[in-house]
């Protein structure tokens, strides 16, 4: 039996997203959210599902990815500069950025895609095609015979 069979998926619109993640991510606890949209492509593609932690407004730096509300519609848009009111977003696929937030509109930080069985950590490109080198070297064994 596959991860949703059996189980009601529910669509809400922006209004009710907003509120429910408000609720949760006030509360402390972690979102797990379907994504739609190719603003931060290619770092997030349409039907993600990204997991958003609580914000921590002390925390949050250049690059992290923030789920926040621009108008009456939600993002999740990466900070490309951090104020004391607040912060820019700009989706990594947009020619400008959304302009900018403040702290009681930003409402979380993503932290990872979901795979199933686990959450995998949300990297950069850079750094993830520097870590699969790495696991890569770490199979190759030494010419002289020596692993």
């Amino acid at each position: 039996m596959g991860p949703i069979e059996g189980k009601r998926i529910m669509r809400l619109d922006q209004s009710a997203l907003h509120s429910v993640a408000r609720e949760v991510l006030s509360r402390g606890d972690a979102l797990r959210l379907c994504v739609h949209g190719s603003s931060m492509a290619p770092a997030i593609r349409d039907g993600e599902d990204l997991v958003v932690l609580p914000v921590d407004r002390g925390r949050i730096r250049l690059g992290d990815v923030v789920l926040c509300r621009v108008g009456t519609r939600l993002f999740l848009h990466r900070v490309v500069l951090v104020g004391r009111g607040g912060v820019v977003v700009w989706g990594d696929g947009l020619a400008s950025p959304d302009g900018h937030v403040g702290w009681d509109e930003v409402l979380g930080v993503a932290r990872g895609k979901w795979r199933e069985p686990r959450p995998l950590a949300l990297r950069s490109l850079p750094g993830e095609w520097a870590a699969r080198a790495r696991r890569a070297l770490r199979r190759l064994v030494p010419v002289g015979g020596h692993p």
